[in-house]
């Protein structure tokens, strides 16, 4: 079959197959063990789940009175293994030597005890439990503790991919946005990992795949079938971090794009209100049951919360100076600063992924090249619109719920919080195909940036551990 003559579903699924396999394989294997954000504290997550404790509980701290412990049970040799190699973390100088790797291997499973674990007890259930899955292999074929974080780091980054590449076969419109964002090192990074991000980024994909799906001459059962699977999967990914939330938006998006046709205005609206009393639901039974103050030291959210509704402007300035100071870190926290957000990609690299990902989006309205500015305007400007929206609540829950009172600076955001939000700007690209020349050239970028990226992976992860 002629390279022109794949469909892109094809084309765009085996292409990832083809670059992301290897690269989730080399950063679960290579990366060393809890060199990912809170890493150790998902494993626990993903452990107490094994326990049957897929909620956590709260009780009285014994040793504080009028404190809280939000958790459950917890073998204590996830913590102390991941304290062994606290050594590397934010210190290239500092390597993963081979008799460190012996000690750490050392911690094997043993009874658990309750343990706070407020920092991930917040987050549904439901993106651990393709981890937890490694955690009952790894006891049952009597690993070490180190041996299982690797075994469910390759069981989560292998559902990620089956998930990303069903997303990929279903999509119908931003192929290259999708495909480069899911192959950025920070997405397959997390994905290889024992996080919750790694589901979740599958599953904000495949929610976009099935939303791009709708159109006026799908069937009914079909379209509501899509509908009820694209609401599901947002609730799910809601309840990973509340602000995105904003995302449920695409439904009334989606309502207006088809208003002349009455039955599917209703659907989608009948969608929007559905995730939103999910969420709801969700955001009251934490609020009840697991919440507790957590922060930064001088992090109060009540009076925070009263601070931003009294001065809504002055917050804006703040989050202009946050941007400001510390753009760099998000956006290269947003494709390439793995590890512990202290492994990063040359800036060449950052910035060719960066404009790839530019130009993957805006060369999708190259077939309507006469009409470009009003297609951008009718068909991305509201999409994009509301990928800022709910980043912008994610600096707005990071400063109430994390930040110091009235801080001049938002602190908290890593630019791997955007990449959900991120995949669903696929929404916005132009419906048409590119043909000839055109397509030739598109595919041609993508392929560059995959390569590029496959090549200096081992690179970077083995010069930031190892040389």
């Amino acid at each position: 079959m002629p390279f022109s003559a794949i469909p892109d579903r094809i084309f765009y699924c085996i292409s990832y197959a083809v670059f992301a396999v290897p690269l989730m394989l080399f950063y679960a294997f290579f990366i060393p063990p809890f060199q990912v954000p809170d890493e150790s504290s998902h494993f626990a997550r993903a452990y107490q789940l094994t326990q049957g404790e897929f909620f956590p509980t709260k009780q009285p701290d014994p040793d504080a009175p009028g404190e809280y412990i939000v958790g459950g049970t917890t073998d204590p040799g996830i913590y102390l293994a991941a304290g062994k190699l606290t050594y590397l973390q934010f210190n290239s100088a500092k390597k993963y030597s081979i008799n460190k790797a012996v000690e750490v291997n050392r911690y094997t499973w043993r009874d658990g005890e309750m343990r706070d674990t407020r920092s991930v007890s917040v987050n549904a259930p439901t993106f651990y439990a393709i981890p937890a899955l490694g955690v009952v292999l790894g006891q049952y074929l009597d690993k070490s503790i180190v041996q299982t974080l690797t075994l469910s780091r390759l069981i989560n980054g292998f559902f990620a991919f089956v998930v990303s590449c069903i997303a990929l076969l279903a999509l119908r419109r931003g192929f290259g946005v999708m495909f480069v964002l899911l192959l950025m090192p920070m997405t397959v990074a997390q994905m290889a990992s024992s996080s919750q991000d790694a589901t979740c980024f599958a599953i904000a994909a495949l929610c976009v795949a099935l939303l791009s799906r709708l159109n006026t001459e799908l069937p009914r059962r079909n379209r509501r079938l899509c509908l009820l699977w694209s609401t599901l999967l947002m609730i799910t990914v809601i309840a990973a971090r509340t602000p995105y939330a904003a995302l449920s938006l695409f439904f009334l998006y989606f309502a207006y794009s088809f208003r002349d046709r009455p039955a599917i205005v209703v659907e989608c609206c009948v969608a929007f209100a559905v995730t939103w009393i999910g969420t709801i639901l969700w955001a009251l039974y934490v609020a009840l049951y697991v919440s507790v103050p957590f922060g930064l030291e001088g992090a109060n959210w009540g009076e925070q919360a009263r601070f931003v509704l009294q001065s809504p402007l002055e917050w804006l300035g703040i989050l202009a100076e946050s941007w400001r100071q510390r753009w760099d870190l998000y956006l290269i926290s947003f494709i390439g600063l793995v590890g512990h957000l202290d492994t990063k990609f040359p800036n060449v690299y950052l910035s060719l992924a960066g404009l790839t990902l530019g130009l993957a989006f805006f060369m999708s309205y190259w077939p309507e090249r006469r009409t470009f500015f009003r297609s951008m305007r009718e068909q991305a400007l509201v999409p994009g619109l509301i990928v800022l929206a709910t980043i912008a609540g994610i600096f707005l829950v990071l400063y109430i719920s994390w930040s110091p009172l009235k801080n001049p600076i938002i602190e908290g955001p890593q630019g791997r919080y955007f990449i959900p939000p991120a995949l669903f700007l696929a929404l916005g690209a132009a419906q048409t195909a590119l043909i000839g020349k055109s397509q030739l050239a598109y595919r041609c970028l993508m392929l560059a940036f995959a390569a590029g990226t496959l090549i200096l992976t081992p690179y970077v992860i083995m010069e930031r551990y190892y040389w």
